[in-house]
């Protein structure tokens, strides 16, 4: 019996080696197997893959733009206050441009004389410093006389008589306007109320009342008439003016209720009487050749937007001679009119001044005579109708 116990012992010893290296093996195999489906790396894979597709979305929106290239920014100087009527207007229309345009076409808006001055904008808009310039007529060109006394020649007593002179001039010599504005794309030129005649302590409805006061111009052509008068005009930008209230070294100014509003002189003033040397002419223009440098989609926003810009400013100055009529009336300001004799006699006095006007253009090749005696025979229109 010892033989077969001796082997059973074998076997026994045989089978327990077996089993154990059984099991080494199978916890030796149990990383490898874990490590070998790699999930990550087949996870991985797919972010790649899914990557990829990345890549493709991003085609479909540079296609999208293609057809007018990408988002462009339009620079646009004032000299209007930030706060301002006319400056909000601007900033109204240039949410409109970027409204229409689905935000490729926005402007920057520089108010305050920041990027180019107001005797400048067109000078400035033409050479490109600006894409675009909102300002009123002050200086010299060659070939633009007519635009320049333009607004002498517009002698409504009020925003919506002198709105009224403006466009039937406009519509009596489009050919002459449109020749002195050729050099830009013009979003729209229009008026603003009258500049009257306003004066610190002294109530004038006389000319002997207005002899010898000092009175701020706002043209040269205004300071003719202003002189023809007997005032003494002064030449001075209108912060310097607004000083020389506080320091009493200047008696009044011919300007705008909307102006005298924007800058808050009430109670500085105390006199209007309303005669009228003429609106400031105020336009929005643009470079022509950034205008043409934009693609034609975005060319046609542009022009689509022309309209809405002009009826906005124009109800803009509306409200704002309303406001400003209402703000100088609350500071104690009290508005003269003359007695129509009176009146006439102001008329013949600054007549002179317009026959030079007339003489002026006429020897320059223009229509002079033609364009004075038109735009008077208006103003004595609507200020009897």
């Amino acid at each position: 019996m010892k033989p077969l116990r001796s082997s059973l012992v074998a076997l026994a010893i045989v089978l327990l080696l077996v089993s154990v290296f059984a099991v080494a093996c199978g916890e030796a195999d149990t990383p490898d197997t874990t490590a070998a489906p790699a999930t990550t790396a087949t996870t991985a894979a797919p972010t790649e893959t899914t990557a990829a597709p990345t890549e493709t979305t991003a085609a479909p929106t540079e296609t999208t733009a293609a057809p007018s290239g990408e988002t462009i920014e339009l620079s646009m100087a004032s000299l209007f206050p930030a706060s301002s009527p006319p400056a909000q207007s601007l900033d109204r229309w240039g949410a409109k441009v970027a409204e229409l345009s689905g935000g490729r076409l926005t402007v920057r808006h520089y108010s305050d004389n920041t990027l180019l001055t107001a005797p400048d904008m067109r000078t400035g808009v033409e050479a490109g410093t600006a894409d675009l310039g909102s300002s009123f007529i002050y200086k010299p060109e060659p070939n633009f006389d007519p635009s320049l006394v333009m607004a002498q020649l517009i002698l409504g007593l009020d925003y919506d008589d002198c709105v009224k002179i403006f466009d039937d001039l406009w519509n009596e010599f489009p050919d002459l306007w449109n020749s002195q504005w050729d050099k830009f794309k013009v979003i729209y030129i229009t008026v603003i109320d009258p500049n009257l005649l306003m004066t610190v302590d002294t109530p004038v409805r006389t000319m002997a009342d207005i002899k010898g006061l000092q009175i701020r111009m706002p043209s040269k052509a205004a300071g003719d008439m202003l002189k023809s008068l007997g005032v003494s005009p002064i030449d001075m930008p209108t912060a310097d003016w607004v000083v020389s209230l506080d320091k009493g070294t200047t008696d009044g100014a011919a300007m705008s209720v909307g102006g005298a509003f924007d800058n808050k002189i009430g109670g500085k003033l105390k006199y209007c009487t309303r005669y009228s040397t003429g609106p400031g002419v105020t336009f929005l223009i643009m470079n022509k050749q950034k205008y043409e440098s934009l693609p034609a989609d975005l060319q046609k926003v542009i022009d689509e937007s022309m309209e809405f810009g002009k009826r906005d400013v124009l109800q803009a100055k509306k409200d704002a001679e309303t406001a400003g009529l209402a703000y100088l009336q609350e500071n104690g300001m009290e508005f003269i009119d003359l007695a129509p004799e009176e009146y006439a006699k102001w008329d013949a006095a600054v007549r002179p001044v317009f026959d030079d006007i007339a003489a002026d253009l006429d020897s320059k090749g223009f229509p002079g005579s033609e364009l004075v005696n038109f735009a008077l025979e208006r103003a004595k229109y609507y200020q009897e109708n």
